[in-house]
């Protein structure tokens, strides 16, 4: 019952499936500290309700942040003449960076390559969370 609404609410997917499960928890969380009345299933219901609103408003106000950056967005691209202009001044500051800032440069933002990537082609460590990768 309690996936069922989770999934009415939230359209499926893995947001419903999450809500499902968020919802047990606070009700194993929650009974602790309070003595609720009802039948498991109700207050499993009603629980699973408030948490999918909860994670309704969160995605609704994700995407409204996503819509916003959409807008922020250029309103046309660069054009050729443009590129062509500014390529060269690009080349000569590049150029002028010490090496060791330069070619992580090149290597992520031009040739296209991950951090990682790029770390293991210059034979430099990459840390994540604090930890080497080899």
């Amino acid at each position: 019952m309690v996936l069922g609404l989770c999934k009415r609410m939230l359209r499926g997917g893995h947001d419903a499936e999450d809500a499902f499960q968020a919802t047990f928890l606070v009700l194993i969380r929650k009974s602790r500290f309070h003595r609720q009345t009802g039948t498991l299933g109700q207050l499993a219901l009603w629980r699973g309700m408030r948490v999918a609103l909860r994670a309704r408003e969160g995605t609704s106000r994700w995407r409204s942040q996503q819509r916003e950056a959409l807008d922020m967005l250029p309103a046309k691209a660069i054009d050729d003449d443009t590129w062509s202009d500014l390529r060269p001044v690009l080349d000569e500051e590049l150029n002028r960076l010490p090496e060791k800032y330069r070619l992580p440069l090149v290597l992520c933002y031009l040739e296209g390559k991950t951090n990682i990537a790029a770390a293991k082609q210059l034979g430099w460590p990459f840390r994540l969370d604090g930890q080497a990768l080899d």
